[in-house]
């Protein structure tokens, strides 16, 4: 897989958001942060208000940590990297046992 070329995708997600914002009318679109809560996209949707708080819980991004931190491919990954590291130290050490000695 190619290596993502950052300034270029967020150069196409601005154009993206751009031409969303041009062709949606105004009475059709929500800018909307989480931070403002349930009132402005309940008022959008034409909706009540629910009475429970508006959901936060990945606020400092813990959720992709927690993800992350579960996902089987990434124990996989961590466990290949302990391997090559415990390889790469035990060559390093031979060859300085038979360099030196």
């Amino acid at each position: 897989e190619p290596p993502v070329n950052v300034p270029l995708a967020r150069l196409r997600y601005r154009e993206h958001n751009a031409n969303v914002r041009r062709a949606v009318p105004e009475d059709k679109i929500l800018y909307f942060s989480h931070s403002d809560g349930w009132e402005p996209l309940c008022k959008f949707l034409g909706v009540p208000v629910p009475s429970k708080p508006y959901p936060h819980r990945n606020k400092g991004g813990e959720i992709v940590e927690e993800i992350v931190s579960e996902s089987y491919v990434f124990v996989q990954i961590k466990k290949e990297v302990r391997i090559a590291l415990s390889l790469l130290v035990l060559a390093i050490a031979l060859l300085s046992y038979f360099f030196l000695f």
